[in-house]
C-alpha cells in the first residue's frame, strides 16, 4: 500500500469509521504520523455531550432501550474522538452484556460509560471496573454468588472469554475464583458488597494459595502471558486481519506485558506496523452493521435533524443496524457477535441493500434533514468537473473511499448511467433529473459493492 492517501484513509477507517472528504483532507494535511497521534491522544479533544432531545423529543437513555441506543448512535455519528468510540464498541463485544437479561437501560448506560472511560487505558483498571459493574453482575448472576453456594458464571467467563482463554485454567480455578468473588450484589442500581455473603476462607487460585481477594485475583489474570496473547489476538482481529501473523501477535502481546497492561501502546504498535499498511491488510475486514451504517452517515454528513415530526438519524440507524443483525446493547450471547464473514448472508445483505436505498435514493435520510440533497450532489460533481458517465463513476467512487472496482463492475456502473428508463443507451448529461434519478442510484450501487462492505 504505497499511496499516502490510501494509507491515510485505511488508518481512519480502521481506527474510526469511513472518513468524510473533509476528515480525509485534514488527515492528509496532518500527515500519517500526526493523524495517528491525534487519534491515539484524544484526551485533549472535547467529548461529545448528549443533547436533551433528539428531533424535538426528550432523550431518556436511562429509561428507554431505544433512547439508550440512540444516545450511543449520537456519539458515534458526531464524535471527534473516533478511536474512543471504536474501542468502546470493541469492549462492548469483549465484555458482551445484553439488556434483554439486564432489563435496565440505566445499568447498561453505566457500563457503556465505563467502557468508554477505560477504552484505551489500563486493562487492569477496565477489568476491575467491569468485575463490579452492576450490569455485569446481573448478566452473569453475580448476585447469586454467595458463601456456601457459589455461582461460577462470572468466574468461568472472566477466564474463558475476558482474559486467559480455554486451556489456561482448571475447573478448580473456576471454583476458587467464584469463592473469591462471593458477596457482591446489586442494590438500587449500585454494586454492593455484603460481607456476610462472602467466603473468607483460604483459596488456591492459579497455583497461588492464601487469603486471596478480588483485586489480587484480577491482577494475576491481567499479568498472565495467556491474557497478553489473547488480547493481542482479539485486537488484531478487530483492527488488522482475520488471520494475523503469529509474529505480529507476539509483538503486540510483548507490548502489553512491557507496558504493564496498557491498551494505548498496543494500539500504537498495531497502527504503526508495516503489516497494518500491507496489501494483505487492505480491505480485509468485513464491516459490522454499526460500522457500515455509521460510516455511510459520517461519510456523507447525513446526521442533521429538524423538528419533532422528523425521524432522528439515530433512530433511523438503530432500526437498520438491528435489521442488519446487530443490536447495540443486546449481543446474542456472552461471547458477543462472531463478526467477520458471519455478518454476510443472503438476509443481511438484502438489508444492507435496503439501507443504502433508504439512505440515498428515497426519503430515508432526507426525512432526518440530511445533507444529501440534489443541489449539493450536483454542485459537488460540477466542482470536480465530473460531467461524463465515466467521470461521475470515478467521482462517486472517490466519495465512497475509493473502493477497488473491477473493469467489469466499472463498465456496469457506467452503463447504468447511460441507460434510459426505456432501456436504450443514451448519452449521460448532468442535470437535476439525472442527479436525482441516476447519481443517487449509482451511489446506492457503490455502497453495496462487495469492496465497500470491507474496511
Amino acid at each position: 500500500m504505497a499511496d499516502l492517501g490510501q494509507m491515510t484513509a485505511h488508518l481512519l477507517r480502521r481506527a474510526g469509521f469511513e472518513p468524510s472528504a473533509a476528515e480525509l483532507q485534514a488527515a492528509l494535511e496532518l500527515g500519517l504520523a500526526g493523524t495517528l497521534r491525534s487519534l491515539l491522544n484524544y484526551g485533549s479533544v472535547p467529548a461529545t455531550a448528549l443533547p436533551q432531545n433528539l428531533a424535538g423529543k426528550p432523550l431518556k437513555p436511562d429509561e428507554s432501550r431505544e433512547d439508550l441506543q440512540s444516545a450511543w448512535f449520537y456519539r458515534l455519528l458526531r464524535t471527534r474522538r473516533p478511536l474512543e468510540e471504536r474501542m468502546t464498541l470493541f469492549w462492548h463485544n469483549h465484555f458482551a452484556t445484553g439488556i434483554t437479561k439486564v432489563a435496565s437501560p440505566k445499568l447498561m448506560r453505566i457500563q457503556n460509560d465505563a467502557l468508554r472511560r477505560h477504552a484505551t487505558g489500563s486493562f487492569a483498571d477496565l477489568l476491575s471496573a467491569i468485575a463490579v459493574d452492576p450490569a455485569m453482575l446481573v448478566w452473569l448472576d453475580g448476585g447469586l454468588n454467595v458463601k456456601g453456594n457459589p455461582n461460577e458464571n462470572w468466574a468461568r467467563e472472566v477466564m474463558e472469554l475476558f482474559t486467559l482463554g480455554v486451556g489456561n485454567y482448571t475447573e478448580k480455578d473456576v471454583q476458587e475464583l467464584a469463592r473469591i468473588f462471593t458477596g457482591w450484589t446489586v442494590k438500587e442500581d449500585r454494586a454492593v458488597f455484603v460481607p456476610e455473603n462472602h467466603d473468607d476462607g483460604q483459596k488456591s487460585f492459579l497455583g497461588v494459595g492464601g487469603d486471596l481477594g478480588p483485586e489480587q485475583a484480577l491482577r494475576m489474570l491481567c499479568a498472565h502471558p495467556a491474557t497478553a496473547k489473547r488480547l493481542a489476538l482479539k485486537l488484531l482481529h478487530y483492527l488488522y486481519h482475520p488471520d494475523p501473523e503469529q509474529e505480529f501477535v507476539d509483538q503486540v502481546a510483548l507490548v502489553y506485558t512491557q507496558s504493564g497492561g496498557e491498551v494505548r501502546p498496543m494500539l500504537a504498535a498495531i497502527l504503526t506496523s508495516p503489516w497494518f499498511y500491507s496489501e494483505r491488510a487492505y480491505r480485509a475486514l468485513v464491516k459490522s452493521p454499526v460500522e457500515y451504517a455509521v460510516g455511510v452517515a459520517r461519510q456523507f454528513g447525513l446526521i442533521q435533524q429538524k423538528g419533532a415530526n422528523v425521524l432522528s438519524a439515530e433512530a433511523f440507524l438503530n432500526t437498520w443496524t438491528i435489521a442488519m443483525g446487530q443490536t447495540l446493547f443486546d449481543p446474542p450471547s456472552v461471547k458477543g457477535w462472531d463478526g467477520g464473514l458471519a455478518w454476510v448472508n443472503s438476509g443481511t445483505q438484502m438489508q444492507r441493500l435496503s439501507f443504502a436505498h433508504q439512505a440515498v435514493t428515497t426519503d430515508g435520510f432526507r426525512k432526518t434533514g440530511g445533507k444529501l440533497d440534489t443541489a449539493r450532489l450536483k454542485a459537488r460533481l460540477v466542482a470536480e468537473g465530473a460531467y461524463t458517465a465515466e467521470a461521475v463513476v470515478e467521482a462517486v467512487r472517490g466519495w465512497c473511499g475509493s473502493p477497488e472496482v473491477t473493469p467489469i463492475s466499472r463498465d456496469v456502473l457506467v452503463g447504468y448511467l447511460q441507460r434510459a428508463e426505456s432501456g436504450r443507451k443514451v448519452r449521460f448529461a448532468l442535470t437535476d433529473r439525472t442527479v436525482d434519478m441516476k447519481v443517487r442510484g449509482l451511489l446506492r450501487l457503490m455502497l453495496n459493492l462487495p469492496e465497500y462492505q470491507l474496511a
